[in-house]
């Protein structure tokens, strides 16, 4: 699926906006450079990103056998020492250092934090059906064959809701908290940047030609959104946003707010491109494979990541509230309902509504 995206449009708004700001007449020459450095020792942004993957992993245990509500709420507040080396074992902050950091650090940063931390405990729930067969209004597990191998757990509408809670953390979490820290000229400028670049999961010294997940996977890898990039090649957006993070922290440390606006805006609207692109490679996952439990998992991805873009800036998104209330009602549809369709109509309208907001054409 080739989309045009309307950056240069949105670029353009930029500058109209930002040559009325009133810069110092005499504005010191800077450089941006070749590589983004962390100048702060603040762990926090990093951290809640590593939580969430480990809290995942737990998650993703209700496939074997049941889980236990309260080592997820211990996991969401990090308390009572709650990481295990299998939960973080190939992370840059292992399971020690992340207890380390219980009663600091926790996940109730997150946006809508009650209906996120309601999601996660729902899999607890659902863990109870471990051992029978989903099917439509029965909750339990089915086995995708293509592309890979692997036990799904589904609600009694074809949820996959582990996947649904990990997609949507992307904006509830990473995205949202990213973006509040993506600042202007002012005090503890380089420290906010620092922190966005870790909420968006830019791995230190990120290099966007490196394939990150050929061999051995390191443990200084992108994660979270950054981790979307390899997935969509063709917008070039782990190389984009990291030359605007780059150029960002560097006029705004300069107090170039000029230029600082208009990498803001480019970092804003390329990052909410990635999540939609993403969900319409699932869409089209949907759509083109035959393994009925991969549909479902599919479009349980697809269903995250459109609720991810409820947390997207209102400032320079192109979708209108209009078209992604559209979306998110389709999407309570049936999932059964939706997959076996075999016209598509409501998954359809979903990849138009998404094409027709980030697309030119």
């Amino acid at each position: 699926m080739k989309l045009h995206f309307k950056l240069f449009l949105v670029v353009i708004v930029t500058l109209l906006f930002v040559s009325c700001v009133k810069n110092k007449p005499f504005l010191s020459p800077y450089s941006v450079p070749p590589v983004f450095r962390l100048e702060s020792n603040d762990s926090t942004a990093l951290a809640r990103v590593i939580m969430t993957y480990g809290l995942a992993n737990y998650l993703s245990k209700s496939t074997s056998g049941p889980i236990d509500t309260i080592i997820i709420d211990s996991l969401w507040l990090n308390h009572g020492r709650p990481f295990t080396t299998e939960m973080v074992s190939n992370f840059v902050y292992s399971d020690v250092m992340l207890n380390n950091m219980a009663g600091r650090i926790s996940l109730t940063n997150t946006g809508d934090v009650d209906s996120l931390k309601g999601l996660a405990d729902s899999v607890a729930i659902l863990s109870r059906f471990y051992g029978g067969t989903a099917s439509n209004g029965v909750a339990g597990i089915g086995t995708q064959n293509i592309p890979l191998s692997a036990k799904r757990l589904f609600n009694e509408n074809g949820m996959e809701v582990q996947e649904v809670w990990f997609n949507t953390m992307l904006g509830a979490n990473f995205m949202q908290n990213s973006f509040g820290n993506l600042a202007g000229p002012g005090q503890n400028v380089a420290l906010a940047w620092d922190l966005a670049y870790n909420y968006m999961g830019f791995p230190v010294d990120y290099d966007p030609d490196k394939d990150y997940y050929s061999g051995t996977v390191p443990r200084n890898r992108p994660l979270g959104i950054a981790a979307l990039f390899a997935g969509v090649k063709n917008l070039k957006a782990g190389a984009k946003i990291y030359e605007e993070f780059r150029r960002a922290k560097a006029a705004a440390v300069a107090s170039d707010s000029r230029v600082n606006a208009i990498s803001v805006a480019t970092i804003a609207v390329y990052t909410e491109v990635t999540l939609a692109q993403t969900a319409l490679f699932a869409l089209d996952s949907v759509k083109q494979i035959a393994d009925p439990v991969a549909k479902l998992h599919y479009l349980s991805k697809a269903h995250g990541l459109m609720r991810a873009l409820k947390y997207r800036n209102s400032g320079y998104t192109p979708l209108t509230n209009e078209a992604y209330l559209r979306i998110r009602e389709i999407m309570k549809t049936n999932f059964y309902t939706l997959t076996q369709d075999t016209s598509y109509k409501g998954i359809n309208e979903v990849a138009d509504l998404l094409i027709k907001a980030y697309s030119s054409e």
